[in-house]
């Protein structure tokens, strides 16, 4: 009687419900982080604050991202991201720098504004010398105190004759179109002079500032001047060394330094410190 014996060579069968393991790959967490941040940087750039934070950041998730994807042997995915954020890093971070000095001018002049508004809601009517400039530009924040501030009586009338003067001039010389048609604008120029024994100084707030286009703001600039000299000329007060300033909500849009019997300033810009020797 012969007996059978199993082929050994036969492969046994799969056991029911057993699978194959699968290689899979997943996205690099720092690869999408990184150009997030790359992406909020020209964002943040756009509400006037430095980008340093978000950029620096895209940055190094960015090189992390590329490192850990080069280790990974095709596991981590993703290495467009990172290049995107690292790019929008670079970019925005070297721009930042760029303009640092610009931010913290800001920053000084906010808190300068801070400070000028405290006063406002503190102090009573009479303007006190050793305020200095802030004190003076607390009396321009707005028009509710009148249109017409100074140091004194005197730099009170000069500086009614100079609003009057710089509205009129401007009105002949400056003429806003909309759409094609003349807008008649109602500018209130809320002014406050300061009398030394041989300089003056106005500081003049426009509401309406940040609506002025380039050309505009240089326009008024040279009335503004044209109208100190005029007026300081009226109330007897030739060949002063003068200061103007005009400014908005905000931040100053020309600062100008000179004699006030000449046509032109000899210094402009929009340095607000240019102005300060003048409330020493």
């Amino acid at each position: 009687m012969s007996q059978s014996f199993p082929n050994v060579s036969q492969t046994p069968p799969v056991a029911s419900g057993a699978s194959e393991a699968v290689a899979y790959t997943q996205t690099s967490v720092a690869a999408v982080t990184s150009m997030v941040f790359g992406i909020m940087s020209p964002i943040v750039l756009c509400t006037c604050l430095p980008t340093i934070v978000t950029s620096a950041a895209a940055v190094v998730l960015g090189h992390i991202a590329l490192f850990k994807i080069g280790r990974s042997k095709g596991m981590l995915v993703g290495k467009s991201r990172a290049i995107t954020g690292l790019v929008l890093g670079y970019l925005f971070l070297v721009l930042s720098i760029y303009l640092a000095p610009t931010y913290f001018s800001r920053i000084q002049n906010w808190r300068d504004l801070g400070s000028a508004i405290a006063d406002a809601r503190t102090d009573g009517s009479t303007w006190q010398a050793s305020e200095g400039m802030r004190g003076a530009e607390s009396k321009i924040v707005s028009a509710r105190q009148g249109i017409s501030h100074g140091n004194n009586s005197k730099a009170v009338g000069v500086a009614r004759d100079f609003a009057a003067l710089l509205k009129r001039m401007k009105e002949e010389t400056i003429v806003r179109t909309v759409n094609g048609r003349t807008e008649e604008s109602d500018d209130q120029f809320v002014t406050f002079c300061q009398v030394n024994s041989d300089s003056v100084c106005f500081l003049v707030h426009i509401p309406e500032y940040r609506k002025y286009e380039t050309e505009a703001k240089d326009a008024v600039a040279q009335v503004a001047w044209m109208a100190a000299s005029e007026a300081l000329k009226r109330n007897g007060m030739e060949e002063m060394e003068l200061g103007v300033g005009l400014k908005g909500i905000l931040f100053y849009g020309a600062t100008m330094t000179g004699n006030s019997g000449t046509q032109r300033p000899t210094r402009k810009s929009d340095d607000r410190e240019m102005l300060s020797r003048f409330f020493e």
